[in-house]
């Protein structure tokens, strides 16, 4: 079925499986895009799966968000887990506050994360920038451009033999501030 305007769904479960000519709101507890949107999403849920296409952004905040499909825009996800699955594509950005960021796909151009861990297995087309505890680059993995980090160890910045990162890696140590070590 194809859709000729924007839709609002909401419910326990959210599945679009037809066309969407239009923007996508969906609110519920398991939202997944098997079919097509042309258009923006903006969902909110516990679970977030998009295993077909989205012409435009994706913006989600959920416990997990999950890419397996293709996003022709930007992702901006505020969630626990969010992962770009093998065979996942986003074109363009991925932006995210979440506990941990996996890669295993293809992102177009970078990937900006403020998270515990970072792990990219798979591609990344210009550069990465990471504020928060760990990164790792595994020996499929491939960063196109830089990677800037600020983390709290050196050693949390790490890239397996087999990865590549075409630019410089760029690390700066945070400093642990104590808050109760100081009157106020």
């Amino acid at each position: 079925e194809t859709i000729n305007d924007s839709v609002l769904a909401t419910g326990d479960t959210v599945l679009v499986e037809g066309k969407i000519e239009g923007n996508l709101f969906m609110f519920g507890r398991s939202l997944e895009i098997r079919g097509q949107v042309d258009g923006d999403v903006i969902a909110g849920g516990q679970e977030v799966r998009i295993t077909g296409n989205v012409t435009g952004n994706v913006i989600a905040a959920a416990e997990s968000v999950s890419v397996s499909g293709h996003v022709i825009g930007n992702l901006y996800a505020g969630a626990r887990n969010v992962h770009v699955e093998k065979g996942g594509l986003i074109d363009r950005d991925v932006l995210t506050g979440s506990d941990t960021i996996t890669v295993d796909g293809t992102i177009g151009r970078s990937l900006n994360a403020g998270a515990t861990t970072a792990v990219i297995a798979g591609v990344v087309g210009r550069g990465v920038g990471f504020a928060g505890n760990k990164v790792l680059v595994r020996s499929r993995g491939k960063i196109g451009g830089d990677i800037v980090a600020e983390v709290a160890d050196r050693a949390n910045v790490h890239v397996d033999p087999g990865g590549s990162v075409a630019g410089k890696v760029d690390v700066t140590v945070r400093k642990e501030v104590n808050t109760w070590a100081q009157p106020g």
